[in-house]
């Protein structure tokens, strides 16, 4: 047996020691480098104790060939987290000192699980302080063509007189794959991170985009801030998703699974929000064929928020304005003419369709009303 053998058997054996004879409150017997918080899975949520453990010290361990597998612990650290987790596990690689090798480690063993893996708690949603992490701002979208780019910004929100202040916060966003040519989240955490006291991890995979954000060792910052852009590209072709052609697709983008820590390590509530996009094919009508405009009609502005302008070359004697589930409210009935304005404050943001029939025949156009 080699020397490097002989010292990873006797560092278990003194493990095993440890944990009979019960001289620490908490003997662990290994550490899954990555596996920070010691839940079994290696994800974005290890950052946060790497992050407020950040700078400590403590026995390193004896080094194994592989930094996949978990490793023995002769001694445990002094120190634990609030959570009862002990500051060993934050030391990623073993050396004895928690930093930035550590969080290379989350990266390199990202996904990774042991047999059994406990569940996180997460940040309470019921947020008696209003604290959010808002998408849009809170806002409504209009309704996107397909092939549209949507840039969608991501911020913390809290009340200006409210004295809590992050030392960390993780959380996941979900999305509907089927929906998106590609998602990316570009981070500009500047009221958490800007002066350099602090780091970042962020992980895609299909549908989900995980994120981290701590600053280094307690050293919590208050008051609100932008996290980043989400950047979304609706797909090339929405009609093998629509039921029918005219119809609207929603999907949904959803923040899920917060875990905000405070200065001393505690949860933060914070509540979770929820954005609909609406999108449609700006190439169908409602029955499935190529859109009319037999009176060379035109609608300025559309999008449009409240007075719609419409002109045609040929004269309309009727105007409705159609609904995507097929409710037509008729706007102007009478003598042929060759414009109208439509005061359109009253209706509910969406899509529709602008309808004009004159002896000429039919012109269908297509009219996103924003919300206001």
């Amino acid at each position: 047996m080699n020397l490097r053998r002989l010292l990873i058997a006797l560092s278990c054996c003194w493990a095993l020691f440890v944990g009979l004879g019960g001289q620490f409150v908490r003997a662990q017997t290994s550490v899954f480098p990555g596996d920070a918080n010691a839940n079994g899975r290696v994800d974005h949520y290890d950052l946060l104790p790497i992050g407020y453990a950040f700078g400590q010290f403590g026995p390193a361990r004896i080094q194994v060939e592989s930094t996949t597998i978990p490793q023995g612990v002769p001694q445990s650290w002094s120190q634990d987290f609030a959570t009862g987790v002990n500051y060993i596990h934050a030391d990623a690689n073993g050396d004895g000192l928690v930093s930035i090798p550590d969080v290379a480690l989350i990266s390199l063993n990202f996904g990774l699980e042991l047999d059994t893996v406990q569940s996180l708690t997460y940040s309470s949603t019921d947020s008696p302080s209003g604290a959010q992490i808002s998408l849009n701002h809170g806002e409504e979208l209009p309704p996107f063509v397909e092939g549209t780019t949507v840039d969608i910004p991501l911020r913390y929100e809290l009340a200006a007189d409210d004295p809590t202040a992050l030392n960390g916060i993780a959380f996941t966003l979900t999305y509907e794959p089927a929906h998106f040519e590609d998602v990316q989240l570009y981070l500009n955490p500047g009221w958490l991170l800007a002066d350099g006291g602090g780091t970042s991890l962020v992980r895609h995979e299909a549908g989900k985009v995980h994120l981290a954000l701590t600053r280094f060792g307690p050293n919590p910052v208050g008051g609100s801030g932008d996290i980043g852009i989400i950047r979304m590209i609706i797909i090339d072709d929405l009609v093998s998703l629509l039921e029918t052609p005219a119809d609207t697709l929603r999907s949904d983008v959803e923040v899920w699974n917060i875990q905000a820590y405070d200065g001393h390590y505690e949860l933060v509530p914070i509540a979770c929000p929820q954005l609909a996009l609406r999108m449609y094919c700006d190439r169908s009508t409602g029955v499935g064929e190529a859109m009319p405009n037999l009176l060379g009609a035109r609608l300025f502005p559309n999008p449009v928020a409240n007075l719609l302008s419409i002109r045609s070359e040929y004269a309309f004697s009727q105007l409705a304005i159609v609904s995507t589930n097929g409710q037509t409210s008729f706007l102007y009935q009478g003598n042929p003419r060759y414009a109208w304005q439509a005061e359109l404050s009253d209706l509910p943001a969406g899509l529709y369709f602008i309808r004009l029939s004159g002896a000429q025949g039919t012109s269908m156009l297509k009219l996103v009303k924003h919300k206001q």
